[in-house]
């Protein structure tokens, strides 16, 4: 199982922001570059769980399947506005540093 593997990419960078104010476009404009890898699906929401709707990704596993495809890219980032009001993500720092 990819999600599993070592050599697998995590994110090391993520945008956040207010909802509504372009971080799709920046999703969009990061994902063209060629060092920059960025998963298919835009706001996987993983670290928001003190706000269950916005979640689209539930477990660690189906979480790191998305960057499974990184390869040797510079940077590898998600794009989640929420986390700038969940307070899971912003509690969760740590969770996100692993």
């Amino acid at each position: 199982m990819p999600a599993a593997d070592a050599t697998v990419g995590k994110p090391n960078f993520f945008i956040v922001g207010g909802i509504k104010c372009g971080t799709t476009a920046w999703y969009e404009y990061l994902r063209s570059h060629p060092d920059i890898f960025m998963p298919d699906q835009n706001e996987p929401s993983f670290f928001t769980s003190d706000l269950p709707q916005w979640r689209r990704v539930e477990s660690e596993d189906e979480y790191l399947e998305l960057f499974a495809g990184s390869g040797d890219a510079k940077l590898v980032g998600e794009a989640s506005p929420i986390y700038l009001i969940a307070e899971s993500a912003a509690r969760g720092t740590e969770r996100i540093a692993r």
